[in-house]
């Protein structure tokens, strides 16, 4: 997602746009044709509020199968569920390369756990989960669920899952199949410039939940929404039109760690529970709660002739290569963009071509002006580039061995007319106007008056910039 490592599918925090859109909704909706999400609330887990398509906040339990290992590559999740009767719930669980372990249960309840198994890309991406939960009067009893997760474009998710695919006995009835549908849509990621930004500050969710005998008038719909007011800090809320509860949620994120909360309240008022939980993952959060041994210094390298492109060529003049200044942009945005990264330094190793240049000061100066101080580093030479470049940081440290040179302004022409009149060759030249200089290096034996005024206008231009720049910063 950078500082912010999270992979995945679904309205994820880190999102990679889609090629093609069109295709993957259509692939998206054949399958949830097949395949559709639970009723309302069930027996036991009373405060189950995943949406099938978004996976909110730090939770052991997991709606959507196919949901496992998008947050995080891996992740270990520990839960307390207080429940309506005041007795205490533990729940946790273990995901590692889309495998899935997890286990609940209570000091009056025996032991229940189920195992999952996750795959796929952007485009599909399938999941299947079986558990192993206490049969009432005794026994066990096995329960499947599968789900599906396509994440057609970087502001859109669409989520389904079927519970009770096997239709199991619990020991009082067999229960029916369970569907639910749902949709997660970022309105802020519309904008693709601010799609990994901005755009995952918003998002809200719809589910439609359906029992297998249940007239499809008779469906349960639950709203939510997800705001992230600074990075790290999330607030959640959700409605159920059935059971007319409604839940809300915090979260606080660490770099690696990751605290939640979340309570159900009744439509009559009181409080039906919270949930609270406690997640330690592999993958990096974007959060501005992060220790100072947490937060980093990023090291920028920047040397050679800048360039749109990395070219290499030979001339009358030797070899010559450029190197792409892509790079460096992306390196310094993400610096500014990374709530972990406190400070820049640009180590400066002779880099060159005043016009990239030019274009990566004001990113040193959004750095500045965000606080995020950058420091300078000239080890052994520098040039003019160095320091038009160094003159934009806060700093300027060199070391006491280090030289600078090659800091005027020259302009060299090389003529070949009297060489190839030698070997017997005239090069026929037309132009219009004095100042038009094109290939004339072929044509006259030396420079003439308006070429001396248009390399003596660059030179001050250049200079002066050089000058104004440096003694400015």
């Amino acid at each position: 997602m950078p500082a912010h490592r999270r992979h995945g599918v679904g309205l994820t925090r880190s999102m990679a746009p889609s090629r093609s859109p069109g295709r993957y909704i259509a692939i998206a909706a054949c399958a949830i044709a097949v395949l559709s999400l639970p009723s309302a609330a069930r027996a036991g887990e009373p405060l189950y509020d995943e949406s099938a398509a978004h996976s909110a906040g730090a939770s052991p339990f997991r709606l959507n199968p196919a949901a496992t290992g998008v947050r995080y590559p891996s992740e270990l999740a520990l839960s307390v569920v207080d429940d309506p009767l005041g007795r205490a719930r533990l729940a946790g669980s273990l995901e590692a390369g889309g495998f899935r372990l997890a286990l609940h249960g209570s000091q009056d309840d025996p032991l229940g756990w189920a195992l999952g198994l996750a795959g796929g890309g952007d485009a599909m991406r399938l999941g299947a989960q079986w558990g192993s939960s206490p049969r009432s009067g005794g026994g066990r009893y096995a329960d499947w669920r599968v789900g599906a997760l396509s994440r057609p474009a970087p502001w859109l998710s669409i989520g389904a899952t079927t519970e009770h695919v096997n239709q199991p006995h619990d020991g009082f009835a067999r229960l029916d199949r369970t569907y639910d549908l749902g949709l997660a849509i970022r309105p802020l990621a519309l904008d693709r410039g601010r799609a990994h930004g901005l755009g995952t500050r918003l998002t809200l969710t719809g589910d439609a939940r359906l029992g297998e005998r249940t007239h499809p008038g008779d469906a349960a719909f639950r709203a939510g929404a997800e705001v992230e007011l600074v990075p790290g800090l999330v607030a959640r809320a959700s409605y159920e039109d059935r059971t007319h509860a409604y839940r809300l949620g915090v979260g606080l994120m660490g770099v690696r760690a990751h605290v939640d909360a979340v309570s159900s309240y009744p439509k009559d008022g009181g409080r039906l529970g919270t949930v609270t939980t406690a997640t330690f993952h592999q993958a990096e959060d974007r959060t501005v709660f992060a220790g100072r041994r947490q937060r980093r210094i990023a090291i920028v390298r920047a040397g050679g002739v800048l360039g749109d492109d990395e070219l290499s060529g030979v001339t009358y003049q030797g070899t010559t290569h450029s190197v792409p200044a892509a790079s460096l942009h992306r390196q310094l945005r993400r610096a500014l963009e990374d709530p972990l990264t406190r400070g820049v330094l640009l180590d400066l190793r002779g880099v060159g071509n005043l016009a990239q240049l030019e274009e990566l000061r004001p990113r040193i100066e959004r750095l500045r002006a965000a606080r995020k101080p950058v420091v300078a580093f000239i080890e052994a030479m520098a040039t003019r580039g160095d320091l038009y470049l160094a003159s934009a940081c806060d700093r300027v440290v060199s070391t006491p061995d280090a030289t600078y040179q090659g800091l005027g302004v020259l302009v060299e022409q090389r003529y070949y007319h009297r060489f190839l009149a030698d070997l017997g060759l005239r090069l026929d030249r037309a132009s219009y106007g004095e100042y038009k200089s094109a290939y004339r290096e072929y044509s006259v034996d030396s420079t003439t008056k308006a070429d001396r005024e248009s390399f003596d206008h660059l030179i001050d231009a250049r200079q002066d910039l050089f000058v104004d720049a440096v003694a400015g910063g």
